[in-house]
């Protein structure tokens, strides 16, 4: 007889962690998918879409000088170089979506040698508050099965994220979804398993957005390469 194994979706828990900010990032060069989140109340008779608030998402292209935005620091008063390479436009959107800001960035692993894993190592290298996550850990959060197709996965985050974006039209009007279902989803995860593992590691220092010598030094480390 065969027996069937499940991963319910993470819709109710008794215990997640609260009074935070975290963000969530899906990293990838074409399709960046970026969200922040407060996580406030503890209430575990609430579901959890109500305990989780989304304050911000985003897809974002690293491809083109787009990456470089300016919507929460005018280009006048800007301080990061515009270098219009990878590096300068990653340090962009972190300055934009306030990542420093963070409690918490909660980062999908990619694998190694990919484009996302280049884009994974510079936000190392940027930001200190940073926690990685494996996809199979984000799978079960939605509740992916193994052996789900990334069509069905994709349908699956999307399903399950939805009620996390209610009424945000970032979300509701986009063409590509799912890089922000995933990085959606990365913050749920976070939440049930820090609850059940507070981190211990003290965070590695990070360079300010407020100083362009330390983002000229941060950005020599990769020009050559690029």
């Amino acid at each position: 007889m065969l027996k069937c194994f499940f991963f319910a979706p993470l819709v109710t828990a008794k215990k997640i962690v609260s009074g935070m900010r975290v963000a969530g990032i899906d990293p990838g060069v074409s399709n960046f998918g970026i969200v922040v989140c407060d996580i406030a109340d503890p209430d575990p008779r609430l579901r959890v879409s109500q305990r989780i608030a989304v304050l911000r998402a985003g897809n974002v292209s690293l491809r083109s000088s787009c990456g470089c935005m300016h919507d929460r620091v005018p280009l006048a008063h800007c301080s990061l170089g515009h270098t219009n390479d990878l590096p300068s436009r990653i340090a962009h959107v972190a300055q934009d979506f306030e990542l420093d800001k963070c409690d918490r960035v909660v980062v999908e692993r990619q694998p190694p040698q990919s484009a996302g894993y280049v884009v994974e190592q510079i936000l190392r290298m940027l930001l200190g508050n940073l926690t990685f996550v494996e996809p199979r850990q984000i799978h079960k959060t939605y509740g992916a099965l193994r052996g789900d197709s990334y069509d069905e996965r994709k349908r699956k985050c999307e399903a399950y994220t939805s009620a996390f974006f209610a009424g945000r039209s970032e979300f509701d009007l986009a063409v590509r979804r799912h890089d922000m279902a995933d990085a959606m989803a990365a913050v749920v995860c976070y939440a049930h398993r820090s609850a059940m593992r507070p981190p211990t590691a003290a965070p590695l220092p990070r360079v300010s957005f407020d100083k362009s010598a330390d983002f000229e030094a941060f950005i020599g480390q990769f020009r050559s390469d690029i």
